[in-house]
């Protein structure tokens, strides 16, 4: 090799699930700027994340060229975009969804930043088994309308394939992998990834809130019930209106025994393999259960779905279709309302006929063909 080339260095960031990766990408992009002045490239690709906005990080176009094996696009992306100033030798890419790419993908990945002199160390944070499980069904309610409780299906007890994916990124990057117990570093997490990856944190803005956060009991009770009334059509707004007026509440987790012990006995394996490949200390846990499960009932009243019913009578649809979507949602929780309130069911059922009307001054959307 000539010895006048400069080796370059990717961190490439894959997550995983519920390990602190919103808020990681809201700091990231936040200081991407700042990361500049000390020689690292942060290509700000989703810049509304340094305003606590959700968003797949700065990676999502790798991915996508990832998964359409477009590999001669990967390799402008990694050259040219995510390293995008001459000066600097470094560059952090952040994606969960990198995670989930296939061998052969990853096999690419490596020889074209091998052919380019790019030394990359992939970065992976795995947290207790029970605690992320129980996360991903609170994303679920938040994200994708579900309406059933935990652990009545059966989504809600898988691992998501951890440890096969991490082994895919082991087999081939090796030493070049390296995995955090998030479990650990969870209470700052931008300071572990600054040790990781070199920056120096001191001369970095600390964002202003939590990012993503998870639900409490009485609201995920509120917003699965509600997911029933619009299909899942409109969670993810509700679900972002409702955290929004609380974004720094403290959230627990809901332990079952039951659930518990299923995840040991079905996960205790994987939970082995990945401290023995890479010595976590702390070791990595199934779970943080001391044996005390909250089966106290979760009473709601008119006060738990104040919050929703503020976002009902003031959120504004852009397009036709998410009009009809509001309107019938309107008129469902009009109805359950009932029990609560006759004059806000009334101001809902008000709402709705305003809607009615507006949409048909409102554009239809733009749908995939």
């Amino acid at each position: 090799m000539d010895a006048n080339i400069s080796i370059k260095k990717l961190y490439l960031h894959i997550g995983f699930g519920k390990t602190g990766s919103s808020a990681l990408q809201s700091w990231l992009s936040l200081n991407s700027k700042a990361l500049g002045k000390q020689g690292i490239d942060y290509a700000d690709l989703a810049p509304k994340a340094k305003f606590n906005e959700v968003s797949s990080g700065n990676g999502r176009a790798l991915f996508i060229a990832c998964r359409q094996k477009q590999f001669d696009e990967v390799e402008r992306l990694i050259c040219s975009k995510y390293f995008f100033n001459p000066r600097n030798s470094v560059s952090i890419v952040s994606c969960e969804l990198l995670q989930g790419i296939k061998k052969p993908t990853i096999e690419k990945l490596h020889d074209i930043c091998q052919r380019n002199d790019i030394d990359i160390t992939i970065i992976a944070y795995v947290r207790s088994i029970y605690e992320q499980c129980y996360s991903n069904y609170l994303q679920r309610v938040k994200r994708s309308g579900a309406t059933h409780a935990y652990g009545e299906e059966e989504e809600d007890i898988t691992f998501s394939n951890t440890a096969e994916k991490l082994g895919r990124y082991l087999d081939v990057f090796g030493s070049q992998l390296t995995v955090l117990n998030y479990d650990n570093e969870k209470h700052d997490i931008c300071g572990s990834f600054s040790r990781v990856t070199g920056i120096n944190p001191k001369h970095t803005k600390t964002t202003s809130q939590r990012v993503n956060r998870s639900l409490t009991r009485k609201e995920m009770e509120v917003l699965r019930r509600l997911n029933g009334f619009h299909k899942g059509k409109l969670s993810t707004q509700l679900s972002n209106y409702v955290i929004s007026k609380s974004p720094n509440t403290k959230t627990s987790v809901f332990y079952d025994k039951s659930m518990v012990e299923i995840l040991r006995e079905k996960y205790g394996e994987d939970v082995q393999w990945v401290n023995r490949q890479f010595g976590l200390t702390p070791p990595l846990v199934s779970d943080f259960y001391c044996g005390n499960s909250d089966k106290s009932v979760i009473k709601l009243d008119r006060s738990s779905y104040t919050p929703a019913l503020k976002w009902a009578l003031k959120h504004k649809p852009t397009t036709k279709e998410s009009a009809l979507d509001l309107v019938n949602f309107l008129r469902e929780f009009a109805d359950f309302f009932q029990e609560f309130s006759t004059r806000d069911a009334a101001a809902l059922i008000k709402r709705a006929s305003v809607l009615k009307v507006m949409s048909l001054e409102l554009p239809a959307s733009k749908l995939p063909r």
